[in-house]
């Protein structure tokens, strides 16, 4: 708008000289010299962007297209160079065999998950953030079961919640046994996310082996207590191994045998020796003078508040003395303690929890198993340090146990296992207390030795159906012995490395085009520098020889001395010089002048693209480094 102001000033001031000059009264312009006012544009100067591209249009389009171009594609450069994998899907269970999964095994997509064809099975699904660090809590999955000459049967579909995972519970339909293929999908955060584990259905589930929850260190087991001076053996049991967990109750048994198994009836007290428990204090009572049963067992609590416990047992001996023995308890890693209605219970029926966790909140996740196979998971939030819930036991009489940790993705030896049986006799009839009995000895470990033989003989001499005995401590005992051991729960899935492998070739393909966008910027920029520079070096050629014509023509006027006007007593030398200094009308003095300005401009012009190439190559160094940036912290 200015630019047209400007023209049709001078044009309407030409033409005021022209009608001063010839005839004041003439008519105004016409309106097609009013066009051509307003189309008028100034001459381009040689060697400007204007002589290179004379097109106002095509002027414009270049130079708003190489800014825009390289701001897109250097962005484009470094947002892609940003695409990683945020959310990963994971899928925990039961893997073939019952054993744990190796990482190689996971990333290599070669775990088979295990499951039983007509009865009750169990997944846990979760999404990994890799960004936040932590489970997403909101998204929903949906699992579905094909074969190869199966349709897709549908098995769940479900929300996540309480806790940050989904607690996957179906029955599967009656297959045949072989090899099918589990597919999960997930939506989290407006994001599908899916997985394929290959499945193995089985009609029987085989036994699988069990895992120490707190295995010895450095793999050597200290040696059981020998009997005492008159062959009498008593020991404190614990539910895991010879260690008591702190800030949780504890079910701990005294045990007096000889040492062939066969249990002796001691009396004996038990005091504080070291540690501290819940109302008491060293050299304080913890067990008042009392004697073991028929079994030759005695039941009691305890709370620890230290790291250790060392508890002083004095009995008396077959001979009428009183004999003293300490027994100390290393603290074992622990989150939490189950505690069930009863230990003991009927087919089908329901079991009340009270799980008991050293923190006051958040959530611990449950899984119930039997020989293994997962067939219930349960989440629950915990409130002032507990949480309940109601389970329904197995349809089979058997052992199954309950597993609970806080951390489900890495369980670890602070899982708590509680082993319960299910049997269909009354509690009347002892007889289930041999089943029992039977089924405890038939899982323990190799190296529990005098629980083994204790076992042999209660069942030899049928103590355990005797009238005198208390079955809720005799069950107590049986099933504690196998509380040390747990099922690992398998990884059967994680999405990341697949999901990683193809963002990885999707991130170098768009990088590949950003890079040749670039280029493409580049090759235009200099596409338009080029001829500039060109052009002005050719006019700074032109002018230096016109230059160089001028001054040879100059010092020869000189030489010849001859004065331009004898008159006035001036010479032409002085009145060259003032053309020089102040100009003239001269053609051959303006030339010079047009020299020094065209080499004003070349030099201006040089700088600006000198500028502007550093400029192009600090942003391309500065995407460069982003980009290497960006890899190292995501691989």
């Amino acid at each position: 708008m200015t630019r047209q102001i400007a023209a049709c000033y001078r044009h309407l001031t030409a033409c005021g000289h022209h009608m001063a000059s010839n005839n004041p009264h003439d008519h105004s312009a016409h309106p097609e010299d009013l066009e051509a006012v307003a189309a008028w544009e100034p001459p381009s100067k040689p060697g400007s962007l204007a002589g290179v591209l004379p097109n106002r249009w095509v002027r414009r389009l270049v130079m708003g297209a190489i800014p825009l171009l390289a701001i897109a594609f250097g962005s484009g450069l470094i947002a892609v160079s940003r695409l990683s994998v945020s959310r990963s899907l994971q899928i925990f269970g039961t893997a073939e065999d019952g054993r744990a999964t190796t990482t190689r095994e996971l990333r290599a997509q070669e775990v088979r998950a295990e499951l039983v064809s007509g009865r009750r099975n169990a997944l846990r699904v979760a999404v990994w953030n890799r960004v936040r660090k932590r489970f997403e809590r909101h998204f929903k999955a949906t699992l579905s079961l094909s074969g190869p000459a199966t349709r897709p049967q549908a098995l769940l579909s479900a929300r996540s919640g309480p806790g940050y995972a989904l607690d996957a519970n179906f029955t599967l339909p009656r297959l045949r046994s072989g090899r099918y293929s589990l597919r999960t999908v997930a939506t989290c955060g407006g994001r599908e996310l899916s997985s394929t584990v290959p499945v193995k259905v089985v009609s029987r589930p085989l036994r699988m082996p069990l895992v120490e929850t707190n295995p010895p260190k450095n793999g050597t087991r200290p040696p059981q207590s020998p009997p005492g001076p008159d062959g009498v053996l008593l020991e404190i049991l614990p539910p895991v191994g010879r260690l008591v967990a702190s800030e949780l109750p504890e079910s701990m048994v005294v045990r007096t045998t000889d040492a062939t198994g066969l249990p002796v009836r001691v009396q004996f007290e038990i005091k504080l020796k070291g540690g501290m428990l819940y109302r008491a204090r060293p050299g304080m009572q913890v067990v008042k003078p009392t004697r073991t049963d028929s079994l030759g067992l005695f039941g009691f609590k305890v709370l620890s508040r230290r790291l250790s416990l060392s508890l002083e047992v004095s009995y008396k001996t077959r001979g009428g003395q009183t004999a003293t023995t300490v027994v100390s308890f290393p603290q074992r890693t622990a989150v939490a303690a189950i505690l069930p209605d009863r230990l003991v219970a009927r087919p089908g029926e329901h079991l009340g929890l009270l799980v008991q966790t050293k923190s006051r909140s958040g959530h611990v996740y449950l899984e119930g198993l039997v020989g293994g196979r997962r067939f219930w998971m349960a989440s629950k939030a915990v409130s002032d340090g507990v949480a309940r819930l109601r389970v329904r036991v197995p349809t089979r009489p058997g052992l199954f146990r309950i597993q609970a940790t806080d951390d489900f993705a890495n369980p670890g030896s602070a899982l708590a296992s509680r082993t319960l049986f299910v049997d269909p006799a009354k509690p009347s009839d002892l007889r289930w207390l041999v089943r029992l009995a039977r089924a405890v000895r038939a899982q323990l470990p190799t190296w529990d030795r005098h629980t083994r033989a204790h076992v042999d003989r209660l069942l030899e001499r049928k103590l355990l159906t005797h009238p005198g005995t208390r079955s809720g401590v005799a069950a107590a005992y049986l099933l504690s012995r196998l509380d040390h051991q747990h099922y690992p729960t398998a990884w059967l899935a994680d999405t990341y490395e697949a999901d990683a492998r193809r963002t990885r070739a999707r991130r170098k393909r768009l990088q590949t085009y950003m890079i040749l966008g670039l280029a493409f910027t580049g090759l235009l920029l200099l596409g338009v520098v080029g001829p500039l520079v060109y052009t002005n070096v050719l006019l700074h050629r032109q002018g230096a020889a016109e230059r160089d014509a001028l001054m040879e023509e100059f010092e020869k006027e000189l030489a010849s001395g001859r004065p331009e006007h004898p008159g006035t007593g001036g010479d032409r030398s002085h009145e060259t010089r003032e053309h020089l200094v102040e100009g003239s009308d001269r053609p051959g003095l303006d030339r010079r002048a047009v020299g020094r300005e065209r080499l004003a401009r070349l030099q201006h012009r040089v700088q600006i693209a000198m500028v502007a190439g550093v400029i192009i190559l600090a942003v391309t160094m500065v995407l460069i480094l982003l980009l290497n940036l960006t890899w190292s912290q995501q691989f």
